[in-house]
């Protein structure tokens, strides 16, 4: 079953790198820039062919792809079509294009799930609270709260439905939290909120329960996919928050190997009824999607953010950097995420060696 999982985990990068050169490609299509060549994978060509303008190709290597415009090299001043010779709002949403192609993909698996998988789903938990625990510990912190508060912030994270309650009442173990409720029209901070222990022992919830249901019309089936979506951004800034500030590893990074792990583990579930399993990959597909579209937009030296980053300098300078020393930047922004990249993937060799457990 291992050889179908790499199998469904090479399709998912396949189609998400698709999905994002086709953003760079069809954009620079519409926005009159030409088009060099638009490939699927990198390393040597298994397939091309020459239409046009623009050569279509098929490479060895499924672990990305490119659609070159021609973006780091001097252009004729006299070309119209050429990359740099393009006002600098099209080449921005050229740049653009492909994280938001990501993250639209991302958003219209979610939005399936809810309307296919979930399709028997007859309320959403509203943030609403309904009920408050006296019987805690320390009940200080519970009687904070009101019955028909609804929880607009937690530690200065929008909240939007109940599962956001959980996941940042989540994030620094017991607290405390400042959170924001709306309460009889009026906006109310409660500094101080901390996790409550109960005389049984039982850890729950801010001590608060929320059973306040929405109808799941189809505004909200979408409003549900597009607030999954935002979270899961969210949870890339959390994460990258968590890793800056030492509250995370390095090592605790997750590669191609430790994400076919988890889809074997998804492939493998043996509880799970096909439609579960389904769910469960697409669900990661859409997850890994936004991740993608999130990270490309980083500053980081070889991605379209920092290339974005370089196209805000020139409009502050209203002259264009040096394309030959910005093509430097990003050939060695390059080699160091590939060498980041051959890091992360021994990492999670050695960790499955070790039976440390990868993405554990």
């Amino acid at each position: 079953m291992i050889v179908v999982s790499i199998l469904i985990f090479l399709l998912i990068l396949g189609v998400l790198v698709t999905v994002h050169e086709f953003g760079h490609f069809i954009t620079a299509k519409l926005s009159g820039i030409r088009v060099t060549e638009f490939a699927i994978g990198m390393g040597p060509k298994l397939w091309k062919k020459q239409k046009g303008e623009t050569l279509y190709s098929i490479r060895a290597l499924p672990i990305g792809g490119f659609c070159s415009m021609g973006e780091d090299e001097e252009a004729n001043p006299d070309d119209p079509h050429a990359f740099p010779n393009a006002k600098r709002r099209r080449r921005a949403l050229v740049l653009a294009a492909g994280s938001v192609m990501n993250f639209l993909l991302g958003f219209l698996i979610l939005l399936g799930l809810n309307l296919t998988y979930h399709a028997n789903t007859t309320a959403f938990v509203e943030p609403v609270v309904t009920s408050v625990r006296t019987d805690s510990v320390d009940a200080e912190w519970t009687q904070l709260f009101q019955t028909g508060d609804r929880v607009l912030r937690i530690g200065g994270h929008a909240i939007y439905n109940y599962y956001d309650v959980r996941l940042f009442s989540s994030l620094r173990a017991e607290g405390p939290y400042d959170i924001v409720v709306e309460r009889d029209g009026q906006r109310i901070t409660l500094p101080g909120v901390a996790k409550t222990h109960f005389d049984d022992s039982e850890n729950t919830y801010l001590g608060i329960g929320m059973n306040q249901l929405e109808p799941a019309t189809l505004g909200s089936r979408i409003a549900n996919a597009w607030y999954d979506s935002i979270d899961n951004v969210r949870l890339v800034w959390v994460s990258l928050g968590e890793l800056f500030g030492g509250r995370a590893k390095v090592t605790d990074l997750m590669g191609p190997v430790g994400m076919a792990n988890l889809v074997d583990s998804q492939v493998q579930a043996p509880n799970a009824s096909a439609a579960e399993k389904v769910m469960s990959i697409l669900s990661f597909a859409a997850l890994i999607a936004i991740n993608l579209a999130v990270m490309n937009m980083l500053p980081i030296p070889g991605l379209d953010g920092s290339r974005l980053l370089f196209l805000a300098v020139e409009g502050v300078r209203r002259k264009r950097l040096n394309p030959k020393y910005e093509g430097y930047v990003h050939a060695g922004g390059m080699v160091l995420l590939f060498a980041f990249m051959i890091f992360i993937f021994f990492n999670d060799i050695i960790r499955w060696i070790t039976g440390g457990g990868i993405g554990a």
